[in-house]
Order: C-alpha cells, then structure tokens, then sequence
C-alpha cells in the first residue's frame, strides 16, 4: 500500500490497519481525511489519485456508497483487488469528496484501502 506526504509526513490513506466488514455497510475509505493512530485531515485543496481497494480477508465483499448492498455493490473475492482510477478527493474546505464502504451478504472479511501511486500532497 503507498503512502502519501503531508503534515505530519508518511501516512497511509485512512487506516494503517485492516478495516473489518460486516453484513452493515462499513466505511473503508475517507475522503477527507487520514487515521493512522490520531485523524489527521487533507490539506485543502488536495487532489489524491488512484485508490486501491484488497481484500484480505475469506468472504467476498460488495463495494460502494454508504447505502451499499450485496446486490448493488461491485464484488471483490478474497485475496483480490480493485483499482479506482482517477481523481479520488477533492478535499477543499467546505467541500466533501466522496468516501468508501464495502458490505458483505453474511459473515466478516478484512479490506486495506489506499492509494495506489505514491502521492504528495502539500
């Protein structure tokens, strides 16, 4: 997983950790900002590209909105991956970007969320 640079520097984005999913939508991607221990927000104005979404866990997860479902969201089995391509936040002051959640139809798997190119962002 990449990381990117900023105030304070080197930080994954979102979780320096695995996100767990259930069968309730769960976020695995913030927009507008980073945890890795303490929450630290984007810089406003930053432009971040290219996500990548494993999962890491044994059951199949469904990818989407905060209203995602197994039957809306896009699958990932486990061990593969999804890349986002493009702009993925636009986090100006004011403005929310836009987040990730995944859910799975029963059971819990485990995803990592992060940019797929290394990024500074000052």
């Amino acid at each position: 997983m990449s990381i990117f640079n900023t105030s304070p520097p080197a930080y994954q984005a979102y979780n320096a950790g695995r996100n767990a999913v259930t069968n309730s939508a769960t976020q695995i991607y913030s927009s507008t900002s980073v945890t890795n221990g303490s929450t630290f927000s984007f810089p406003a104005g930053s432009t971040l590209h290219d996500l990548t979404i494993i999962n890491t866990g044994s059951v199949t997860c469904y990818v989407g909105s905060s209203s995602v479902t197994a039957a809306t969201g896009f699958p990932i089995k486990p061990g593969e991956q999804l890349t986002i391509q493009g702009q993925v936040t636009a986090a100006t002051s004011g403005v929310l970007g836009w987040n990730i959640y995944a859910i799975t139809s029963s059971g819990t798997t485990t995803t990592e969320a992060s940019l797929a190119t290394v990024a500074v962002v000052d």
